[in-house]
């Protein structure tokens, strides 16, 4: 049987004054749940009273369909009903559901190493956005261009079949795994952000960082980084380095200890491409009209801000330059121009380094597109 949600403090409610309406919206609600209530009572009914040997199997799953279907609208529509605190009605516009649109733009310079990537993809639902890091560890044929040049073209072929969180995850696993047979020896950082309605998902996996800007203001980092290695796994490391060149510097016996500092510091131990050990952080969670989201490789984020292993709060302190090119930008645009004139004054104006690497940003703005009211038609 079908247990349906039952609610005791309807009617004291619908009897307390508090606007027209917010009275009609509420009585609407209630009569639509009571019809979907007797709507899936006489469907469930039915199907229980079937016989197995004389089910045909077209009536037996349209009917589940329509149960389920209901089930689904009824769940709205008791979130309406649900909106009381002690008896006093919620104002009318928390009622209301208001749909995001993201205002998007890139700030991309692939210039010196050519292992970045980002893009936007369409869903079946809404919209998918990544932004890709590769590298390589020097032994192999393929670099990290290889492996994000295959997210890249994965996504462009499947992307159009996520319905969800669960199927971006598999398409994810599924990549990794691909990769990691054809481009042995090459990674690539990832982190994305799914958006459907006025809902994201975030995921991550390595040292790509997704920084928000709350409507106060403040910035935190949605996700924790991959970004630390152990000194013995990084010694190990760096002994396979000894000859080569990264970054346009050869590694030798006289300096190595200070390639393990980075990697004890900066090193990538998580990332598409390292097989059964791959794994992704995650995040759900509703958004609101000012928001704002950079994805941004390293070679930004670690120019203008200390770097965070951890998911919260990012000071003004350790993040001065993000927190003034993400609040003085109205739009994504903006964002990516600011950005783009940060690095030019960093390095020409104020004559300063800055680690050479690909630099990709990708900026979100939320904004409010369309307001409908959150119970939908029985």
């Amino acid at each position: 049987m079908l247990l349906l949600p039952q609610f005791t403090s309807v009617d004291g409610a619908l009897k307390m004054k508090h606007g027209r309406k917010q009275f009609s919206v509420l009585s609407d609600s209630i009569l639509k749940i009571k019809e979907g209530q007797k709507r899936l009572s006489a469907l469930t009914e039915n199907l229980l009273k079937m016989k197995v040997e004389d089910m045909h199997f077209n009536a037996l799953s349209d009917g589940i369909s329509k149960i389920k279907q209901g089930q689904k609208r009824l769940l709205a529509l008791t979130n309406d009903v649900l909106n009381f605190k002690h008896g006093q009605l919620i104002p009318f516009q928390h009622l209301v559901k208001k749909e995001i649109s993201i205002n998007w733009k890139e700030y991309f310079d692939n210039g010196c190493k050519g292992e970045d990537m980002w893009g936007h993809y369409k869903t079946e639902n809404g919209d998918l956005y990544v932004v890709a890091d590769g590298a390589s560890n020097h032994e192999g044929t393929k670099t990290g261009a290889d492996v994000v040049r295959l997210i890249n073209d994965r996504f462009k072929k499947d992307a159009a079949n996520i319905a969800g969180s669960h199927d971006l995850k598999d398409l994810l696993h599924s990549i990794n795994t691909e990769s990691t047979e054809v481009n042995e020896g090459a990674y690539a950082a990832i982190a994305g952000i799914l958006h459907s309605g006025n809902k994201l998902y975030s995921f991550g996996s390595g040292d790509v960082s997704i920084i928000a800007k709350k409507p106060n203001g403040k910035l935190i980092q949605i996700l924790p980084l991959d970004l630390n290695m152990q000194l013995e796994e990084a010694e190990e490391l760096v002994k396979t380095e000894i000859g080569t060149i990264v970054n346009g510097v050869e590694i030798t016996e006289e300096n190595y200890k200070q390639r393990i500092n980075q990697y004890i510091h900066h090193g990538l131990f998580n990332a598409i491409g390292f097989g059964e050990s791959f794994s992704l952080h995650e995040k759900s969670f509703n958004t609101k009209n000012g928001a704002v989201i950079l994805i941004a490789t390293d070679g930004v984020t670690d120019s203008f801000m200390e770097p965070q292993r951890e998911a919260g709060k990012i000071s003004m302190a350790d993040a001065l330059k993000i927190h003034e090119v993400i609040n003085s930008s109205n739009n994504a645009k903006d964002a990516a121009d600011a950005l783009s004139n940060l690095i030019w004054d960093t390095q020409v104006k104020e004559k300063k380094k800055i680690k050479p690497d690909d630099r990709t940003g990708l900026f979100l703005y939320m904004n409010h597109i369309t307001e409908s009211q959150a119970s939908p038609e029985i």
